[in-house]
């Protein structure tokens, strides 16, 4: 059976024809205009999932660069600000070295401790530094001002760090992260821990014990109440207030002859005192500078013995806002800082005067260095001259000044590490966004030329198109008869 093409059939299939090729003309704009030859997923079905993927890892990337960039800025002000710390340490120590000249007087010493608080006050600024508000030397709390100067009731001052010793990570690369900071506390904090040393002459040692304390605290060691082994001696009315001798090992030696009044006395075997057997408050200082007050109104003449001493005592590490007694047998005696939680492990088994030492701690930070320097040129002599203990204490904080910038620049020098593998890492990932950009360009960018081609085709192809069915439609019985 034949089949009949009638005019109808013929116009519609010429009007499918220029639809058809009306939409290829269209796609070939719509490709042209916007440079894309892939828009939606009907576009190219195959090549629609690799182009999802790129696009989603060419997101990844830009987020890992810009993560490793603003890492990277982060620790080059981290840098600057170091440089900043380490040209005032310079500072502070050329100070120092000028003020621990003998020949100068303690007015000008007193004018350098000013100048070191000036120098205290600006590094505390330069370590609470923020970038883009955050705290850059708190660790990973750095939502927080990390150091504060911090003044106790016993006047003594001090920089407490409220950072922690955390790093914060940047995420540059899938399961990859970099760290792009470096705690306070390892810029400013103490060194290793070196042996705990007293500058006074108590006699009190440092214990078994480990001592967590740094920088420099003042122990008072305090007088508490003086016995007599007999020989008629009892404590002077001064002696509460103004015995200094500490501990059970101490000897006084009496010497009067019969039907005397008067004879002579002596403390640890130093120099005699001349005393009246009225003498109720007579002052005897022994070899070492200890002193008691006697009440020899109950001597009984003759008399040439020796008459054991003790006397109880206390001690405070935080200018006497809690103390504790004195157990002179004890070789490993914890006293605590209050203020500070500093625990001191004491050896109490020589000692023998009251009064204050300076504990330096064998642990110092940075501050602790400047703040104990600061304190030992304002609490030297008046007369011009440095007292060779003096001396000694503040050439040993300004060493220990020394070791905390050298440790400062070795973190310097971490944050430079840090910082070029920021650098790398950045320069990488851009390197791989370059290329994955190449790739989606493959699969989703036109190629112009033969784009151009496509359209002209297409247009071709449409007038042709356009032409047969105006030809069709044109047809009637007159073109058949």
């Amino acid at each position: 059976m034949s089949f009949r093409v009638t005019q109808s059939l013929s116009a519609d299939a010429a009007n499918r024809q220029v639809q058809a090729t009306f939409a290829k003309l269209f796609r070939s704009q719509q490709t042209l205009s916007s440079g894309k030859k892939v828009s939606k997923p009907s576009d190219d079905p195959s090549s629609i999932g690799r182009l999802l993927q790129f696009k989603e890892r060419s997101r990844e990337l830009e987020r890992f660069e810009r993560n490793a960039g603003e890492g990277r800025a982060f620790v080059d002000s981290s840098a600057s600000f170091l440089e900043d710390v380490s040209a005032r340490i310079i500072d502070a120590r050329v100070n120092v070295i000028q003020g621990i000249t003998g020949s100068l007087t303690q007015s000008d010493r007193d004018t350098i401790a000013t100048t070191l608080d000036g120098i205290i006050e600006d590094m505390v600024s330069l370590a609470n530094s923020r970038v883009a508000n955050r705290y850059v030397f708190a660790g990973t709390a750095s939502d927080r001002q990390p150091y504060r100067l911090v003044t106790d009731p016993s006047g003594a001052q001090r920089v407490q760090y409220d950072g922690n010793s955390d790093r914060l990570v940047a995420e540059v690369g899938p399961g990859v992260q970099a760290a792009f900071n470096v705690p306070g506390e390892l810029i400013f904090g103490a060194g290793p821990r070196g042996a705990t040393t007293f500058s006074g002459l108590t006699g009190v040692a440092s214990g078994t014990g480990t001592d967590n304390g740094t920088g420099t605290d003042q122990l008072i060691l305090s007088h508490g109440v003086t016995s007599y082994g007999g020989g008629g001696l009892a404590p002077g009315a001064s002696s509460p207030a103004l015995d200094t001798v500490l501990g059970g090992s101490h000897l006084v030696h009496v010497k009067i002859t019969s039907g005397s009044s008067s004879g002579l006395v002596s403390l640890n075997g130093g120099p005699d005192f001349a005393f009246q057997l009225s003498d109720a408050d007579l002052k005897v200082v022994g070899p070492d500078g200890e002193t008691a007050f006697l009440d020899l109104r109950g001597v009984i003449s003759p008399m040439d013995a020796d008459v054991s001493l003790s006397a109880t005592g206390s001690y405070s590490l935080d200018g006497g806002a809690t103390s504790s007694p004195i157990d002179f047998t004890s070789a490993n005696q914890q006293v605590v800082d209050s203020h500070t939680g500093a625990i001191l492990n004491l050896d109490s088994t020589a000692v023998r005067r009251a009064g204050n030492e300076t504990v330096s701690f064998g642990a110092f930070g940075l501050f602790d260095a400047l703040i104990s320097l600061r304190d030992g040129l304002r609490n030297v002599g008046t007369d011009g001259s440095l007292p060779a203990d003096d001396l000694k204490r503040l050439n040993g904080s300004l060493a220990e000044l020394d070791k905390s910038h050298d440790r400062m620049l070795s973190q310097l020098g971490v944050l430079g590490g840090l910082s070029a593998r920021l650098q790398n890492a950045e320069v990488s990932l851009g390197d791989l966004g370059v290329r994955l950009a190449e790739l989606t360009s493959k699969i989703e960018d036109v190629d112009l030329a033969e784009a151009v081609i496509a359209l002209q085709q297409n247009e071709t192809a449409y007038q042709s198109a356009l032409l047969v069915t105006s030809r069709v439609n044109e047809l009637s019985l007159l073109n058949f008869i």
